[in-house]
C-alpha cells in the first residue's frame, strides 16, 4: 500500500504516489484526465487544506503535481466531468463539500 497511496491510514484517502501514478499509467495503461489547478486570477492553493480535502471528498484515485503549473490527474470520468463542469477545481471541491454536508 506504500507503494501506491500517499495517505495510507484506513481513513485516508485515494491520492497515488509518483510509483502508484505511473504504474497506472504506463503498466495498467489506465485512462487518465487532467484538470489545471489554476485559471485567469492565478494559482489553485494546493496547500495542505487542499490536499486534506481531497483526502476527504474524492473516491476516486488522484495524482496531484504541484509547482509552477499544478494540475490533478484523475482516474474516474464522471468526476473529471462534474469538475470540469465546475469551472475551475476548487469551485468543484468547495461544491462537494456542500453536497456531502462535510
Amino acid at each position: 500500500m506504500v507503494f501506491f497511496w500517499q495517505n495510507v491510514r484506513a481513513d485516508g484517502g485515494l491520492r497515488l504516489t509518483d510509483q502508484g501514478f505511473r504504474c497506472l499509467i504506463d503498466d495498467i495503461g489506465l485512462t487518465s484526465y487532467d484538470i489545471k489547478l489554476w485559471d485567469d486570477n492565478g494559482r489553485i492553493d494546493t496547500g495542505y487544506k487542499f490536499l486534506l480535502d481531497l483526502d476527504k471528498h474524492l473516491e476516486v484515485p488522484y495524482y496531484v503535481q504541484v509547482g509552477r503549473w499544478p494540475r490533478i490527474i484523475l482516474f474516474d470520468e464522471q468526476t473529471y466531468f462534474w469538475a470540469i463542469m465546475h469551472g475551475d477545481f476548487q469551485r468543484f471541491l468547495d461544491g462537494h463539500k456542500v453536497r456531502t454536508g462535510i
